[in-house]
C-alpha cells in the first residue's frame, strides 16, 4: 500500500470499515488495517465503507457474525449501486456467487445502497509524505 502510495499520491483511500467491514473477510480486515496505517502516515483522508447498525445487526443475529454497524447518522455518505451489475460481477467469482450467504444477504438488506463515512486516521507524526493536496471529496 505504501508503495502504491507513494507512486500515484492519491487525494484519500477507500477502505472496507473497520471491525469487521462489509464482508468480514480477513484478508479485506488486513487490507483495510494496513491502509489505514499508509493513510495515518501520509495525513490522507479515508472513505470507511461500513454498514448501518440494523444491517449489522440482522447479519451478526442470522449468520453469528461480528459485523460492526453505525447510525445512519454516522454514516453521511450514501452511494447508489447498480446490484445486477454487482451480482453479475459477483457471478464470476464462484466462491462468492452462493444465494443465502452473508453477502447475498447484505446486498438484499442494503438494498441499492451503500453507506461511507469520511474519516482521517490519527497521525503520531507530521507526515514527509503529504497528499497531492486535493480534497478528497467536493
Amino acid at each position: 500500500v505504501t508503495r502504491v502510495v507513494d507512486e500515484v499520491r492519491p487525494d484519500g483511500l477507500v477502505v472496507f470499515g473497520l471491525g469487521g467491514g462489509v464482508t468480514g473477510h480477513p484478508d479485506h480486515e488486513a487490507a483495510s488495517r494496513a491502509a489505514m496505517e499508509v493513510a495515518a502516515a501520509a495525513s490522507l483522508p479515508v472513505l470507511e465503507w461500513c454498514l448501518p447498525r440494523q444491517v449489522a445487526e440482522v447479519l451478526n443475529t442470522e449468520f453469528g457474525a461480528a459485523f460492526t454497524g453505525f447510525d445512519t447518522a454516522e454514516l453521511p455518505i450514501t452511494v447508489r449501486v447498480d446490484r445486477d451489475r454487482q451480482r453479475r460481477a459477483i457471478d464470476a467469482h464462484v466462491s462468492q456467487a452462493v444465494p443465502g450467504s452473508v453477502l447475498w444477504r447484505r446486498l438484499e438488506l442494503l438494498g441499492d445502497r451503500e453507506h461511507l463515512r469520511l474519516t482521517r486516521p490519527r497521525t503520531s507524526s507530521p507526515s514527509s509524505r503529504g497528499s497531492r493536496g486535493g480534497p478528497l471529496l467536493p
